[in-house]
């Protein structure tokens, strides 16, 4: 066998799987078993030559993710679990991985009758690539109280947001507020300047969906009823 079984060329990993004769295979029941081999006359062709494959297969790593207690949340928060998936080639050569949204990441709060669970986050928004899986566990919150949620929105809706914004966006930064009664004060999230350089401008926070009246000024507010959304509001002023 070859002296090195696990080997990488161009940052795609090989793992040595075993030798066979006359024909590639990965298929275990057509391996030689162990590191010597006796040859047979049926293995000669009609050359009278043998030929021996070292066959190898490509190592794919996952990104795995799981929520913690799965089995006690109810199914319709179950169904918020991104699929497991394979690095990609861009994340082996950053060399970490950033998780995937849950699905329908804007639906952070799932009411159910007579309960409300809340998305809480990873357990962290970047993990090292080292060669093998990244999993990342998320968490649930049940609450029977108020609840903030937060989202971006850029002031022309047809126009996107940058990779970097979307980023922040899904951040632990960005979590819903929870376990509020109505009269409670909370905090916005602080929001940096973010590709201010290419024209981008946190206009600051407010109620409207359509993005009207944002206050930049906006540190803390008050609890109303038992659910409220904020809207950071982004433009985007392009550079003469």
């Amino acid at each position: 066998q070859p002296s090195k079984t696990t080997v990488t060329v161009n940052g795609v990993t090989y793992n040595y799987v075993g030798a066979s004769i006359n024909s590639p295979t990965t298929d275990k029941k057509k391996l030689i078993d162990g590191t010597s081999y006796t040859l047979k006359a049926s293995d000669f062709d009609s050359n009278n030559k043998v030929t021996v494959y070292w066959n190898w297969e490509t190592k794919q790593d996952k990104v795995i993710y799981e929520f913690s207690n799965f089995s006690s949340l109810p199914e319709k928060v179950q169904k918020k679990l991104p699929d497991t998936r394979n690095v990609t080639s861009e994340e082996k050569g950053k060399g970490y991985v950033v998780p995937d949204p849950i699905r329908d990441e804007v639906n952070q709060v799932i009411a159910l009758e007579g309960e409300t669970w809340v998305w809480q986050g990873w357990d962290a928004y970047s993990k090292d690539y080292k060669g093998s899986d990244v999993k990342f566990v998320g968490s649930w919150k049940k609450t029977n109280k108020g609840v903030v949620t937060y989202s971006f929105i850029n002031v022309k809706k047809a126009d996107g947001l940058t990779d970097n914004i979307v980023a922040f966006e899904r951040s632990d930064k960005m979590l819903p507020t929870v376990d509020l009664d109505a009269g409670d004060k909370f905090s916005l999230p602080e929001v940096p300047d973010i590709d201010a350089a290419d024209g981008w401008e946190f206009l600051g926070w407010t109620t409207d969906s359509s993005g009207k009246n944002p206050d930049k000024n906006l540190k803390e507010a008050t609890m109303k009823g038992s659910r409220m959304h904020y809207y950071g509001v982004w433009k985007y002023t392009e550079k003469k």
